[in-house]
């Protein structure tokens, strides 16, 4: 969702960076933290289905999405609403996640800070 142009979708929330496959590491950890929070505040469940193991939101999670109003979360949710059009239910995960692991990075530009100067 992040990287939501690399996909054709909306603009990236998030800038390219050249060792990409290191920051979908890190997220994954991340996310899996944040899924733990999730479920033990009641906002979202893990199920069995035929597919696999899924994660889903509960009674009590949009409830929970709706009252966050910050810019940023809203343009996430947008993401998150494409990504469900665009990738489930027929999307292989695995293979696309390997694409995104194969593929060179685009190059990188490197600018001058221009930050304050005291």
């Amino acid at each position: 969702m992040l990287h939501s142009a690399e996909f054709d979708g909306p603009p990236s929330l998030h800038p390219d960076l050249p060792a990409r496959s290191g920051e979908l590491g890190l997220k994954r950890t991340v996310l899996e933290q944040a899924l733990l929070v999730l479920i033990r505040a009641g906002l979202a469940e893990l199920e069995a289905d035929g597919t696999g193991l899924v994660y889903r939101a509960t009674e009590r999670g949009p409830a929970f999405v709706d009252v966050l109003e910050a810019p940023y979360v809203l343009r996430l949710r947008e993401r998150a609403e494409w990504a469900v059009h665009q990738w489930a239910p027929d999307t292989d995960v695995r293979a696309t996640t390997q694409s995104l692991l194969t593929t060179p990075p685009a190059p990188v530009t490197i600018r001058p800070f221009e930050g304050h100067r005291g």
